[in-house]
């Protein structure tokens, strides 16, 4: 199932808002003729609210539908794009960045992977974290790069193994769920992944990058 099909059943789906447009528009109508106006306003704005997040999904969906990753470029430096997302990020909260010295160039291209970065930044953010601790360090015996992104806020209230998922979200009235199912994308184009680990304060997500070729 592509992502316009899991997005039309989302909007089919009455348990995450889905098909209560019409119902809501119908009751206003209903509460106007009956001269009970505070009542018809507070339908209509859930009307609203529908139709805003309808939008959100179609928009979102889209963008995941039609992501293309960029072929790979190989010599992407890390801490300097890592600098680049925690100064776009600055009207969201505080990004600190601690990079291994001397951290060897990563497998990918500098766009697609500055996009999986701020996904997950702009994810941590948007859920509750106000500071964010992240960190690159290499392990040259598995040819890789891990990025850490630590943050301060609530913690994650879905199962790790659906939380990549497309649409899956524990505040569906305010979030497509989509951000982390991008990086997801990404970082699987560059054969890379990003996860969860278990943590007792905030959330720690992670990216893991393969090293450049040589």
């Amino acid at each position: 199932m592509n992502a316009i099909e899991v997005m039309v059943g989302q909007r089919r789906n009455p348990h995450l808002g889905g098909e209560m447009e019409t119902q809501d528009s119908q009751l206003a109508n209903l509460l106007i003729t009956q001269g009970r106006l505070e009542e018809a306003k507070a339908s209509l704005d859930r009307v609203e609210e529908e139709c805003s997040r309808t939008a959100r999904l179609l928009r979102d969906g889209r963008n995941l539908a039609t992501l293309r990753v960029p072929e790979p470029l190989d010599g992407v430096d890390v801490p300097s794009l890592l600098a680049s997302c925690a100064a776009a990020c600055t009207d969201l909260g505080d990004v600190r960045v601690d990079c291994d010295a001397d951290l060897p160039l990563a497998h990918g291209q500098a766009d697609a992977l500055k996009r999986l970065f701020v996904e997950i930044l702009d994810n941590a953010f948007q859920f509750g974290a106000h500071n964010i601790q992240v960190s690159a360090k290499a392990d040259r015996g598995q040819g890789t790069i891990r990025i850490e992104f630590r943050d301060d806020g609530p913690g994650v209230q879905l199962q790790p193994a659906t939380l990549f998922e497309s649409f899956v979200t524990s505040e569906p009235a305010e979030h497509s769920g989509l951000g982390l199912a991008i990086a997801t994308q990404i970082a699987a184009a560059y054969d890379g992944a990003i996860g969860l680990d278990d943590s007792q304060d905030g959330a720690v997500f992670w990216a893991r990058l393969p090293l450049a070729s040589p």
